[in-house]
């Protein structure tokens, strides 16, 4: 891609992070930082996730692209994110 991805699949690979962390039986799964979300990212993707992909300089810019869907709890890292629900 051209550096400019498509929010959509950012979106749904959150989404499925999420929803992983659900599953696990995660007492707090709509909670995680930054840093455990990225890693959950590069696993669903087999490595392959970038934030440039989606034109972001880091994660946490890509993050506040999202406010509808990713709530920033804390604006220090490391940095505590809520996915939104409803």
């Amino acid at each position: 891609m051209d550096g400019k991805g498509d929010l959509d699949e950012f979106r749904t690979l959150v989404q499925a992070a999420f929803e992983q962390a659900q599953r696990s039986g995660k007492p707090n799964w709509d909670e995680m930082t930054s840093a455990v979300l990225k890693n959950r990212l590069l696993n669903l993707t087999n490595g392959q996730f970038a934030q440039d992909r989606y034109g972001s300089p880091s994660f946490i810019h890509l993050v506040r692209r999202v406010p509808d869907l990713l709530e920033l709890v804390s604006e220090a890292p490391p940095f505590h994110l809520r996915f939104i629900t409803s």
